[in-house]
């Protein structure tokens, strides 16, 4: 059998590339960005190595601030009402897109080497995949 190197690693780039041009690929690597600036900014900074289930939870309150999806108080007259009002009530992100982020910081851990699962015990593995975010997308 015979191959040409080059052959070879010309498709191996084309297959890369083709991966890295998703949308889905481009949201999680816009995210990684986002996630890893956010790290960096704690005090004690912290990196995608060292991040812990409450750091991703801040992290998800600091992009609930950029929902669209308007969440009335208790008190308020329009509850239970759709659309958007001026009664002061903040904009929230959805459930489903909070879901969909955490899925992805799932797969940016995953992919960084820190695995599928949150161990408590131990305090190792998936920051994102732990109880408290899941606690967090039911809230």
């Amino acid at each position: 059998m015979s191959f040409r190197e080059e052959e070879l690693n010309d498709r191996i780039l084309e297959l890369d590339s083709l991966l890295q041009s998703t949308k889905y690929s481009k949201q999680k690597l816009v995210l990684q960005k986002s996630i890893v600036s956010f790290l960096s900014d704690l005090n004690p900074q912290k990196s995608l190595n060292d991040a812990l289930p409450s750091d991703i939870r801040k992290f998800l309150v600091y992009k609930d601030d950029s929902g669209k999806t308007q969440i009335h108080k208790a008190q308020c007259k329009n509850r239970g009402v759709k659309g958007k009002f001026q009664c002061g009530c903040p904009l929230r992100l959805s459930a489903g897109s909070v879901d969909s982020l955490i899925g992805q910081l799932r797969a940016i851990f995953r992919d960084h080497g820190r695995g599928t699962d949150w161990n408590d015990m131990l305090g190792l593995g998936n920051p994102a995949a732990s109880s408290i975010i899941k606690k967090y997308l039911s809230a």
